[in-house]
């Protein structure tokens, strides 16, 4: 199970600042609305990727929910991705509401909130060692509670998106600079595992974040082992690219180590018993198949 953290706030108190310390060639960025983040070198170091084969680069911009959902599972088949970051989740909601506004009925609403809500839960649903992040804006409720923004009392009836994460943290400007709040109070959301972070306020630092999460809940990468049978095999790597591909084994791994001859193949795998069951499976095959020519 995957840590997923939603993080809530006005803008302009630090949401996606905390980016910044964070390593881009393991963290990947869903832009609800497409702008520049505040970091330095922004565009140098987060770059739209061109098809959902593109396996390099980091950031997609969308506000459609399938296309997102979509994302959401390519990025989960790459093991380069640590973090997946979705940035202004409450305009998922937001703009489809406009772009529906002229619609007669009630039913749009829970239409919306469903579409918001399949995205959160597939973020809660990827591999153990890739952490989730959402950025929303808040609101205060009808009690003066802050809590994630929507688009109103009736989508608030229908979804708690706060129930949905373990950890979430308020983002705020104190007179020490940018914070996030671990803890809440009577008039903030806010919460995480009890001695998961030191301060009831902490830096507005991803990176100290995820720190923490891993310090506390342990994760550790998913690594298996795929052992090759005969390494000299290596006339048929094509059809162990292909194989793997099928399993959702990244394809980058596997060339390298079939051309390099080494006599284990380690990656990290999404469906590494398929794959070694497919693996064994050719190399039996390719086996009997040079032996019957040989005789």
């Amino acid at each position: 199970m995957n840590t997923s953290i939603l993080i809530t706030g006005e803008s302009g108190t630090g949401k996606s600042t905390s980016i910044t310390n964070l390593d881009p060639k393991e963290t990947f960025i869903i832009s609800v609305i497409g702008k520049p983040l505040p970091i330095r070198n922004f565009k140098d170091k987060y770059k739209p990727i061109v098809n959902w084969e593109d396996k390099k680069n980091n950031l997609y911009v969308s506000d459609d929910y399938r296309s997102i959902l979509q994302c959401i599972k390519i990025v989960n088949l790459r093991p380069d991705i640590k973090t997946i970051i979705v940035d202004d989740w409450q305009y998922l909601l937001a703009n489809e509401f406009m772009i529906r506004c002229s619609e007669k009925g009630y039913g749009k609403f829970s239409e919306i909130a469903n579409h918001g809500w399949l995205v959160l839960n597939a973020l809660n649903k990827l591999r153990d060692d890739l952490t989730a992040v959402v950025f929303s804006h808040n609101q205060a409720d009808d009690q003066g509670i802050l809590r994630c923004k929507t688009i109103g009392k009736m989508l608030d009836d229908k979804i708690c998106i706060e129930g949905m994460f373990s950890i979430v943290l308020s983002s705020m400007i104190t007179e020490h600079g940018y914070k996030f709040m671990t803890q809440g109070t009577q008039s903030i959301i806010a919460k995480s595992p009890m001695g998961m972070f030191e301060k009831t306020l902490i830096n507005n630092d991803l990176k100290i974040v995820l720190s923490g999460v891993k310090n506390y809940y342990g994760v550790e990468e998913v690594e298996e082992v795929v052992e090759i049978v005969n390494p000299e095999l290596t006339s048929g790597a094509g059809e162990i690219i292909e194989l793997a591909y099928k399993c959702e084994i990244t394809e980058r791994v596997l060339l390298e180590k079939m051309q390099s001859r080494e006599p284990e193949i380690k990656f990290i795998a999404h469906a590494s018993a398929e794959l070694k069951e497919a693996v064994i499976k050719w190399l039996k095959e390719t086996l009997q198949q040079k032996e019957q020519i040989n005789d």
